[in-house]
């Protein structure tokens, strides 16, 4: 049989069950890397990351005697070419939860059943997969208290390759002709310190929790600001599907095995479930998450004063509040913010400045390396009481800087004019 393997934001072949089934069917497998809308509105340092981590399947894909090509135009009439050259009978495409991914899948489920080709779509984005839910998902609980006491008591399903032995079969070969009807993936180089290759984000999440044993004070030290290995920082991993939720949860659960657990080691499995309500809640309540008033139809009073001016100094780091400023100038230069200046620079970008919260995660959408749709418009609602909790968090930066920045030194590094 011939299959069409499509990766989205499942970057990786180990522990992804798409390309188990696609293996498991197939006898000859074209692999294309379907980019979301979003890259398009990616700038550098987003979209040089992904880039590296395409090209670093890409790279993978080559030991198997593989090639990856890149479908960037996704409608009836290309697919048909794709098809006149491979006639393929199956399609594989990772289940997705936002609407422009969601149209994605629409497109290529309905030229499948056009031309009498099976589509099959399986869910790995998550800890718990909708069917894995204690829940019926379009019944689940509005807030995250709600959702991670019910969901926490589920036992999580094990990862693929705990469940069976890697398969014996090769990989499927590829197809002769489709280099040249298609464009080849792209490549790139991307700060290593991200973990843009399956290599390095497996040996990041070893050092972090085998090596440094730094998961041990997780919890006491993910607020820190200068120190890289104050958090994990496999974020960005996570967002491309580099490493899955579930291989870092089995991980957690081994270390903890080894050398006991506490309330840190379980925090990181508690921003895992953060990360999971978040898509739970996008498929939930759709496109109302990229809404003005947000899922609760309401702004709590707070009178915004659009201002594109206002908007783009908070943009640059040019507010005249140092805490905020550093935070901004440290995203701009390296596409990556702690959480802790992600809450406190939209807080300020909605209460202090009165802008649209929309337009900051907008803005955050094109620069960050570890940009998640669920996760970002999520936090971004959380913050602004739209979401699921109407209290809008709004945070004294000043005091903020005293606590978490007290000599200044997180300040001096991103300001010039402070050192």
């Amino acid at each position: 049989m011939k299959g069409l393997l499509i990766f989205s934001n499942d970057l990786r072949l180990e522990n992804n069950v798409l390309v188990a089934r696609a293996v498991s069917d197939c006898e000859e497998l074209l692999c294309l890397w379907l980019p979301s809308p979003s890259y398009q509105r990616a700038q550098s340092y987003r979209k040089c990351f992904i880039d590296c981590s395409v090209g670093s399947l890409k790279k993978n894909l080559e030991e198997l005697k593989q090639d990856l090509y890149c479908l960037k135009s996704l409608d009836s009439e290309s697919l048909r070419k794709v098809r006149t050259h491979y006639p393929f009978q199956k399609v594989y495409f990772q289940n997705q939860v936002a609407s422009e991914e969601v149209t994605q899948q629409m497109i290529l489920q309905k030229f499948c059943a056009e031309v009498g080709v099976d589509f099959v779509a399986l869910d790995q984005q998550y800890l718990v997969n909708p069917s894995e839910l204690p829940f019926p998902r379009e019944k689940m609980p509005f807030t995250f208290t709600e959702f991670r006491k019910k969901v926490e008591q589920q036992e999580v399903a094990p990862l693929l390759s705990q469940l069976r032995a890697q398969s014996e079969k090769p990989f499927p070969k590829k197809p002769l002709t489709p280099s040249r009807i298609l464009e080849p993936a792209p490549g790139g180089q991307a700060p290593q310190i991200f973990y843009p290759s399956r290599d390095q984000a497996l040996q990041r999440l070893k050092q972090y929790l085998w090596e440094n044993h730094r998961i041990r004070t997780y919890k006491e030290t993910r607020n820190g600001l200068l120190d890289w290995d104050d958090s994990s920082k496999i974020s960005s991993a996570l967002s491309q599907g580099i490493l899955s939720p579930k291989e870092i949860y089995f991980e957690i659960k081994s270390y903890e095995k080894a050398h006991g657990s506490n309330e840190s080691t379980y925090w990181l499995i508690f921003e895992l479930l953060w990360r999971d309500y978040f898509k739970h809640f996008h498929w939930r309540y759709g496109n109302k998450i990229f809404r003005r008033e947000g899922v609760l139809g309401f702004d709590h009073g707070v009178k915004e004063l659009p201002n594109e001016e206002t908007f783009m100094k908070w943009c640059r780091g040019e507010t005249g509040d140092d805490f905020v400023d550093a935070h901004m100038v440290e995203l701009n230069q390296t596409g990556w913010m702690s959480n802790r200046g992600r809450q406190n620079v939209a807080s300020y970008l909605v209460h202090q400045l009165k802008q649209p919260w929309t337009w900051g995660a907008q803005y955050f959408e094109e620069v960050l390396v570890d940009y998640d749709v669920s996760s970002n418009w999520g936090n971004w609602l959380y913050l602004s009481g739209r979401g699921s909790d109407p209290r809008a968090r709004e945070f004294n930066t000043r005091r903020q800087a005293e606590m978490y920045d007290p000599s200044g030194e997180y300040q001096k590094k991103w300001l010039p004019l402070k050192r």
